[in-house]
């Protein structure tokens, strides 16, 4: 008794120095409740026209790397099932489902082909030249099984808004495009970018000017002026991108039609 007699005892300090450690101890306690249960500081109203601005660049980009994973989704499958269809049908195998559903697929694309091309003599065969998609006029995209009138003058608009192609899956962009129909006419297409590509010069275009390629509205045209009109000339594209913190999707997109001179 003696021995937690005296382990309680202490000197009037100690139990000032005791008393202030608990009502801080208190304190910090309380102040944590208080900050979890205390309702969250409203946010200051925005103004409406900046929240339309920047509502509209989020769907956009969500929108264009929803549209590049798609196109990667089909060229996988594409391959897939051309891999698949190219190995010998054997009986009993263990990929007999999934090898003739593969070939089947093939096998009736490859005669939706030919009996197209049977039908229209003008249209352009396999064993033909390819038509290089950046210099085509609507002519030479006609000749293409699959390609109208309508669908040439799209691809040739596109094209011209867009500054030339740089990818195949870029004809997924176009409205009237499918992936059924991408993957009927791009066999008989190439792409070569030498010298094809027009350039948007960031340092010098307006916001009218910018926001006409269809990769750029008017929340990154405007966040690219005003950056430049403050700050000076863009040194590189990657300080662009850092300026403007632009997707990586969307900024590998719109490299290739950006320049800094």
């Amino acid at each position: 008794m003696k021995e937690w007699k005296s382990f309680f005892e202490c000197s009037s300090t100690e139990r000032r120095g005791l008393i202030v450690l608990s009502v801080l101890i208190i304190l910090l306690l309380g102040a944590r409740v208080t900050l979890v249960f205390m309702p969250p500081k409203p946010l200051p109203p925005l103004d409406a026209e900046e929240y339309r601005q920047y509502i509209a660049f989020e769907e956009r980009q969500k929108f264009l790397a929803d549209s590049i994973e798609a196109v990667w989704a089909e060229r996988r499958q594409s391959y897939t099932k051309r891999y698949n269809s190219s190995r010998p049908f054997r009986h009993g195998s263990g990929q007999h489902n999934r090898t003739w559903e593969h070939w089947e697929a093939a096998s009736s694309t490859a005669d939706s082909i030919r009996d197209f091309t049977r039908k229209y003599p003008e249209k352009r065969s396999l064993t033909a030249e390819k038509v290089e998609l950046n210099r085509a006029d609507t002519l030479m995209l006609r000749t293409i099984p699959g390609i109208g009138a309508r669908t040439a003058r799209e691809i040739i608009s596109y094209r011209e808004r867009l500054g030339g192609f740089t990818d195949m899956g870029q004809l997924l962009e176009i409205r009237i495009i499918d992936s059924a129909r991408w993957r009927q006419i791009t066999p008989y297409l190439s792409i070569d970018t030498t010298g094809a590509l027009h350039k948007l010069r960031i340092n010098h275009a307006s916001v009218n000017e910018l926001v006409k390629h269809p990769y750029i509205d008017y929340y990154l045209a405007k966040t690219i002026v005003v950056w430049r009109d403050n700050k000076g000339r863009f040194r590189s594209l990657d300080e662009m991108r850092s300026a403007t913190r632009v997707y990586p999707e969307l900024y590998n997109r719109l490299k290739p039609y950006l320049t800094t001179q």
